[in-house]
């Protein structure tokens, strides 16, 4: 997830560019396609803009998203909770001077 948080909204263009000859070293890192993954993948996408007002993503999102698309919501929100909390612990790191 992280890899799709930094690189995902330029990849088509990261890849282009790789096609015409030129190094792009964040493809070198791109994680390999996981097809048991991209559910979670999709839904953190969907809902990331919903959150509380503490800066996490909220179950109500989640059970939403899961409701549209017809999903068990509890392993989704079990995993999607986990994430988000090494997402900020990761996005915090980074945004040190």
């Amino acid at each position: 997830m992280k890899w799709w948080i930094e690189w995902g909204s330029n990849v088509e263009g990261m890849r282009a560019a790789q096609a015409a000859g030129v190094e792009v070293p964040a493809l070198a890192n791109e994680p390999k396609d996981r097809p048991d993954l991209e559910l979670y993948l999709h839904c953190y996408l969907d809902v990331s803009a919903e959150r509380s007002f503490n800066g996490n993503i909220t179950f109500g999102a989640v059970a939403i998203w899961c409701a549209a698309y017809e999903i068990e919501v509890g392993q989704v929100w079990s995993v999607l909770r986990v994430a988000d909390i090494e997402i900020h612990k990761w996005q915090a790191t980074r945004s040190k001077p």
